[in-house]
């Protein structure tokens, strides 16, 4: 296989990479938030404590926000993360360029992946995650990388979304 390509990244690319590992990774603040402002309006319409009941919401909206504030730090991306990126893709493994940066993965050192709309998610030990865009690839490549990684146990058919 020798697949290569150039290709550049935006913002949204990765916001949709990186959104659902972001809520995850911050669903205590959502539910401590909704349970706060939930008390707050009980302490409202319930216990009809007018002071206590706004002051609880108001603290539950801003735990909220705080979350959002959060997620949204997590999905955004350096400006350099969006310059335009070479990927080679070969029997070995991956080689990925742009101007300011260069990197090598050989196939064994991915543990499993993921074939999603946009990408190929492969994932090292470590939590290290290394994208594949779909979107530069012809059908006849998208097929051959799918083919690939399939028969290397990354990806399957079942997990493609």
């Amino acid at each position: 296989m020798r697949i290569e390509f150039t290709f550049s990244r935006d913002a949204e690319y990765f916001r949709v990479q990186l959104i659902r590992a972001a809520r995850r990774a911050n669903l205590p603040w959502l539910l401590i938030g909704l349970a706060v402002l939930a008390a707050g309006f009980a302490a409202l319409f319930v216990l009809e404590q007018v002071v206590v009941g706004v002051v609880v919401v108001i603290v539950g909206v801003a735990v909220l926000v705080i979350w959002q504030i959060r997620v949204a730090a997590m999905v955004t991306v350096p400006l350099s993360w969006q310059s335009p990126r070479r990927w080679l893709l070969t029997d070995d493994g991956i080689e990925s360029s742009s101007e300011l940066t260069s990197a090598e993965y050989a196939w064994s050192t991915f543990r499993f992946g993921e074939a999603t709309r946009v990408a190929y998610l492969l994932v090292q030990d470590g939590h290290v995650i290394v994208d594949i865009p779909r979107r530069p690839l012809t059908d006849d490549q998208d097929a051959e990388l799918r083919d690939f990684l399939s028969a290397r146990g990354l990806v399957g058919a079942r997990n493609v979304r």
